[in-house]
């Protein structure tokens, strides 16, 4: 026999939607009511769609704990539930009823601990480092900070986080961009300031799926941009090579590059490329 429901679950709507591991995807429906009454006369609604939470009971807490629209239905039905005095004619003795008051949830959950909270925090941090086999200098960086300085102030919940396919896919195309314009405008930005001559850095390099690649980049005091990684075509000698670095180096000064140099090493086909520059 399961258990039975919690306080905290007849607070959401059970969409009958899988999210994995034999749950569902459920609704708090406070918010679901907020949001139908935001409904305009055109049919659209002036607040956003309430976001779904995976059928957990340490999700449902975490979620009222910190949901404006329950905390206010609670307050509203606290403060609502008075005790009342009932005064009855001169003949009677005068009598006080008090109400029922609406049990609430906030009366037998106070919540977990600071303390324990960032003991909670600490074991998961040390569970994602042993499953992806981070060395303990990853607790250190600065992305590793400001990855959780924003989740934790984050007024939503972090599911449904992205599927593998999608995260290195559409997602990784998108940063990647964003990445590549940051090197970009700073590189050109060093250029512009200190009006050296950018070092053109050439290799050519095989993938998993045996095809090769010209990797080129640019650096100029300590500031590199990954330029790109080119096809190279079915042929791979030296002076096939040598003539797509110079293709690549025209297209490089036509974007306002000034390329002072051309770094590569002096393995087989590099040797020939050297000569033949």
């Amino acid at each position: 026999m399961g258990n039975p429901a919690s306080d905290e679950r007849l607070e959401f709507a059970n969409l009958g939607v899988d999210c994995g591991n034999n749950r569902t995807w459920h609704v708090c429906k406070h918010c679901d009511q907020v949001y139908r009454n935001s409904k305009q006369i055109d049919g659209t609604y002036s607040l956003p769609e309430p976001k779904r939470i995976k059928g957990r009971i340490e999700n449902f807490k975490s979620h009222l704990k910190r949901c404006p629209a329950y905390i206010g239905y609670v307050q509203a039905n606290t403060t609502s539930n008075t005790p009342l005095e009932y005064v009855g004619s001169s003949n009677e003795v005068a009598g006080e009823m008090s109400a029922k008051r609406q049990r609430t949830i906030d009366e037998f959950y106070v919540g977990i601990s600071q303390a324990d909270e960032m003991k909670l925090l600490i074991r998961y941090i040390l569970e994602f480092q042993a499953d992806n086999n981070l060395p303990d200098s990853f607790i250190e960086r600065q992305t590793t900070a400001r990855m959780l300085r924003h989740a934790n102030k984050m007024s939503g919940g972090i599911d449904p986080l992205p599927k593998r396919k999608t995260f290195g896919g559409p997602i990784l195309d998108e940063y990647a961009k964003a990445c590549e314009d940051h090197e970009s405008s700073a590189l050109s930005r060093c250029q512009a300031k200190t009006g050296g001559r950018v070092n053109f850095l050439s290799d050519v390099w095989m993938n998993i799926a045996r095809a090769h690649l010209l990797g080129c980049q640019l650096a100029l005091f300590g500031i590199v941009l990954a330029y790109g990684l080119l096809p190279t075509g079915s042929r791979h000698d030296g002076v096939a090579i040598a003539e797509q670095m110079e293709k690549v180096m025209i297209k490089m000064q036509q974007e306002g590059w000034k390329i002072g140099a051309v770094v590569t090493d002096n393995a087989g086909q590099c040797d020939k490329r050297l000569k033949r520059f």
